[in-house]
């Protein structure tokens, strides 16, 4: 991230930091209560700073594909446990194991999308993925596939690896930041895939197919593309 030319005489954080450092020692400044309040660790890790937190890890991906000129996003949610077909060993069910093709519908629909995408240098329809694993990372390797990125990538819980290509890292709630109504042209998730999150939650309903539709794009392209299908 960078910052913007400053035009005002006012200080910029950095320098308010710097400021802060050279100050005397004396018990005034000595004091927790002096400390800069954005720069106290103490101070942002309370419990009664949460939902700042949250708003700073909003903001932060938001800043990012600002300035990376990304206008709208196709967002890939949940089926973390299905695993690719060739792994389908290691599913956890039986279950999971025969919901291992859809792995690949998830990475082929990846790579048709950033395939669009690329036509407008990618701006648009810019695929998003909540990191991995499963069907989150068949859509990092999808777009990674047709030599697109893959912004808005891995909550810090995610158990995804690191090199997984295609993968911008884009802090805890990048996809939440990326599935907004006014970026997010649209929301996709495998039959199969456990709808579980506050975001997911948000596209209020349950998606059967692997999309329902891409605002902007012929609806041959969306309507005819169902996991399992060719078309």
């Amino acid at each position: 991230m960078k910052d913007e030319p400053r035009s005002h005489p006012f200080r910029d954080s950095e320098q308010d930091i710097e400021a802060a450092k050279r100050a005397p020692d004396t018990p005034q400044t000595l004091s927790p209560a002096y400390r800069l309040a954005f720069a106290d660790r103490d101070f942002m890790t309370r419990e009664e700073l949460r939902p700042v937190r949250l708003q700073l890890e909003l903001l932060k991906p938001q800043m990012i594909m600002d300035e990376r000129g990304i206008e709208s996003t196709v967002v890939m949610f949940g089926g973390a446990r299905i695993p690719a077909p060739e792994q389908r060993q290691t599913a956890r069910t039986q279950a999971l194991a025969d919901l291992s093709h859809y792995y690949d519908e998830a990475r082929r629909f990846a790579r048709m999308m950033t395939e669009r995408s690329l036509e407008t240098y990618g701006r648009n329809w810019v695929i998003c993925t909540g990191g991995g694993p499963g069907v989150m990372e068949a859509g990092n390797r999808g777009a990674d596939d047709a030599g697109g990125l893959c912004p808005g990538a891995a909550p810090r819980t995610a158990a995804a690896p690191p090199d997984d290509p295609g993968r911008i890292e884009g802090g805890g709630r990048a996809g939440a930041a990326a599935g907004r109504p006014h970026r997010c042209d649209a929301r996709v998730a495998p039959s199969g895939g456990v709808v579980s999150t506050v975001d997911e939650r948000g596209c209020g309903q349950e998606i059967k197919g692997l999309v329902v539709g891409v605002r902007g794009l012929s609806g041959n392209f969306t309507a005819n593309f169902r996991c399992g299908e060719n078309s």
